[in-house]
């Protein structure tokens, strides 16, 4: 069974992620991506003279959970009544190596403040929003 969030917007292409999860047969499938800072990052040396300013890069080899997933119908013997799917049943399969992880390198955005819904919105005001464009998708 497939299993997503309601916080974010991404443009996974699930038949890939399905056929992604059957072909390494563990119990789950997490959904990845590599984030763009939502800061730009500034660089300086020891004596604190700035030297570089690097604005919202890719984060490297840093990747996220975006809320896509793929679970067989034994991972309901991880959960219980008062169990987050982030913390102890996602940690438990990892730890038992019964986790796989599907890089989705499309288009991803949270929605966990205010002025990303403000931001989503505009975009789908706007009449092209960006999930809906799948060129760079999976």
């Amino acid at each position: 069974f497939v299993v997503t969030y309601g916080d974010g917007l991404a443009n996974v292409n699930i038949n890939k992620l399905i056929s992604h999860h059957k072909k390494h047969g563990n119990l789950g499938t997490i959904t990845v991506a590599n984030p763009v800072s939502r800061f730009g990052l500034v660089e300086f040396d020891k004596d604190y003279a700035v030297n570089k300013f690097i604005e919202k890069p890719r984060l490297e080899n840093i990747n996220i959970n975006i809320g896509f997933f793929v679970f067989k119908k034994e991972v309901i013997n991880y959960l219980d009544k008062d169990c987050t799917l982030e913390t102890t049943p996602l940690r438990k399969l990892s730890e038992e190596s019964k986790l796989n992880a599907f890089f989705h390198n499309g288009y991803f955005e949270p929605m966990d403040t205010y002025r990303e819904y403000i931001q989503l919105n505009e975009y789908w005001e706007a009449g092209n929003p960006p999930w809906l464009d799948f060129k760079d998708a999976d």
